[in-house]
């Protein structure tokens, strides 16, 4: 019988599917869907395999990869991403590829429709959200390793500090590229010096 890692291999390369034609899309996501399906229906079934973050994140990519923008993706993605939160497995990876799914400002009110509401009280941007402030409920199943952020920081701002040693760095880079500039020898001129180190 094949197990999580098995579940969740198959629903990350139907994820990368997206290269063919929308042919390809179509039972790309037909298959994910049916994947995530099975998963579902065999942990209802008491049997050792159900979805993790890992298998929400990858579905949430073949959300973001498969689909064409619009409200059959939002209304699709939103639906798993509140099933995430009831079932406490929301992740690093799960928290980017909703971000990817949906549009920004339709981000922080599915927070608030899912039971957290402080970033909309505060007026954040959805990119300011991070992992570690959502409710302990909707991480509470999480591996340690799925809490990480499996995106390349294409969603977090970079913090003046972060910019300011990033400048340092290129700066100490470039000065360390630099030559001193060369000694040019005008033929003809010929300078001595005495045992004093002074001109003669």
């Amino acid at each position: 019988m094949p197990n999580v890692i098995c579940y969740n291999t198959v629903l990350n390369s139907c994820a990368f599917s997206a290269r063919g034609g929308e042919e390809e899309r179509r039972r790309a996501l037909a298959v994910a869907v049916e994947t995530f399906n099975q998963m579902r229906q065999r942990g209802a079934a008491g049997q050792d395999v159900e979805p993790d973050a890992v298998s929400y994140g990858n579905m949430l990519k073949c959300c973001a990869n498969l689909m064409p923008p619009g409200n059959h993706r939002n209304s699709f993605a939103t639906r798993l991403f509140a099933s995430c939160c009831d079932e406490g497995l929301v992740g690093g990876m799960c928290l980017d590829e909703i971000r990817r799914c949906i549009p920004p400002r339709a981000f922080l009110p599915l927070l608030a429709d899912c039971g957290y509401d402080e970033p909309v009280r505060r007026r954040r941007k959805a990119h300011s959200v991070q992992l570690r402030e959502l409710p302990r409920e909707w991480t509470i199943k999480v591996k340690r390793g799925d809490l990480a952020s499996r995106q390349r920081a294409s969603f977090a701002k970079p913090t003046r500090k972060t910019q300011q040693q990033r400048e340092r760095r290129e700066y100490r880079s470039s000065r360390s590229r630099e030559k001193t500039p060369p000694v040019i020898r005008r033929p003809g001129l010929l300078i001595e010096y005495g045992a004093s180190g002074k001109d003669l």
